[in-house]
């Protein structure tokens, strides 16, 4: 029977092709903002130090961030399922330019996090915008491609921000990285009017509202909506709390490492995303979004892990590799949803999403920090590793194979 549906899935989609030209252009945009964005992450302790905020506060610091894009999920589920996407990331970097002035004049500490809510606004109607486009723009047999296109644009952007920004911040201070970012950010916004930019971007409006294709009529249980919204809650907690928290300050804390040294491990962070989008997107394309689900969560559990242990650079450059490595599970739960949405209302469905994932954004570095100054190092770092382990146990047992469609018809996802 699967053999069967294999091959019907196939014959439905031999004739479509991949707008290439465009999801580069969506893409391009998609990690410009990203990464402005996350030039926060590298220059994180020298804000502290100048700004005058201790460890735990810069746990509240980092989920001011998140707080931003909880309030803006929602709405930007909305404008996705409305807008074309170009409009939307015009504002976002036009969001994300005031976010990163805000943070660049800062006096005070309360002028920064209003620095990092604006800056939270701006990632979310670009990163919501740019999942809808890239979970309806390809058909089934290449949906897991597409959409670890789209992980791999924004993980990289998260990536490659802080390493840009540390490299900056040797030039004059981390003000001066920020100050960057406004400008990187206007030229962004000037070049999506750009001809060629347009004329390339004219034809998507249509097909994104129409919706992508669906490879059967699923009943979303309530197990299952509890193990796709437990995804992102997970992967952004670890990430907001690991990656972008806890181990830029165990570099600086444990290692004496400077910002230059963190953001060019963040940025072979960056390298490993990208490596683990293209392979796990192949890996949900040709044997199952599970295949790639389940293993990416339990690679991201064990570098998680290994944060904890470590006490070398090397073993703490290894566990940042295996976080991004694994870290392509959001990307498969969105192709999961893409799988069985009704046309015309993915947008709303990765809304809510991803607002359970920015959840887990504002959860995760409040309360590791918080652990971390109380406990140390391991009564932050292994919860996480635990939860994470208990996500793919969940995956493996309430999320169905949608790939290869349903065996019999089922009611529509309400």
């Amino acid at each position: 029977m699967v053999l069967q549906l294999r091959r019907r899935a196939a014959a439905r989609d031999r004739a479509s092709d991949l707008p290439v030209a465009e999801m580069v252009v969506v893409g391009v945009a998609v990690f410009t903002i990203t990464a402005l964005a996350f030039f926060r992450v590298a220059i994180l302790p020298s804000i502290g130090d100048d700004l005058a905020m201790s460890t735990a506060q810069l746990g509240f610091f980092s989920a001011a961030y998140a707080v931003g894009r909880v309030l803006t999920d929602l709405p930007a589920g909305h404008l996705a399922d409305r807008l074309p996407v170009v409009s939307v990331m015009r504002r976002a970097a036009l969001v994300v330019a005031l976010g990163s002035l805000l943070l660049a004049i800062a006096p005070v500490s309360a002028v920064g996090f209003a620095g990092m809510f604006v800056l939270g606004v701006g990632t979310a109607l670009a990163n919501t915008s740019g999942a809808t486009y890239f979970s309806t723009v390809a058909p089934v047999s290449r949906r897991g491609l597409a959409v670890s296109g789209f992980a791999g644009a924004q993980l990289g952007g998260q990536a490659f921000g802080p390493a840009i920004s540390g490299a900056l911040a040797t030039l004059g201070t981390w003000r001066t990285s920020e100050l960057a970012a406004v400008f990187i950010a206007i030229a962004l916004v000037v070049g999506t009017y750009w001809g060629r930019v347009t004329r390339v971007l004219a034809a998507h409006a249509h097909r994104t509202r129409k919706g992508g294709d669906r490879t059967g009529t699923w009943k979303m249980t309530w197990p299952m909506r509890l193990a796709l919204n437990s995804i992102p809650f997970v992967m952004f907690l670890t990430i907001g709390s690991m990656i972008q928290t806890l181990a830029p300050i165990i570099g600086k804390d444990e290692f004496g490492l400077t910002p230059a040294v963190i953001g060019l491990a963040a940025g072979l962070g960056g390298l490993c995303r990208f490596a683990g989008a293209l392979v796990g997107g192949q890996v949900a394309d040709h044997l199952g979004r599970k295949a790639a689900l389940v293993p990416g969560l339990v690679l991201q559990s064990i570098g998680v892990a290994l944060l904890a242990v470590g006490d070398q650079v090397a073993i703490w450059i290894l566990s940042i590799a295996l976080l991004s490595l694994g870290s392509i599970g959001t990307a498969v739960a969105m192709a999961v949803l893409g799988d069985v949405a009704e046309p015309g209302t993915l947008g709303r469905l990765l809304g809510r999403f991803r607002f359970w994932g920015d959840i887990g954004l504002i959860v995760g570095p409040i309360l590791t920090a918080w652990l971390y100054d109380a406990y140390g190092k391991a009564a932050a770092v292994l919860p996480v590793a635990g939860l994470v382990a208990l996500c793919a146990v969940a995956a493996m047992a309430w999320i169905p194979e949608t790939r290869w469609g349903s065996e019999r018809r089922r009611p529509a996802v309400t």
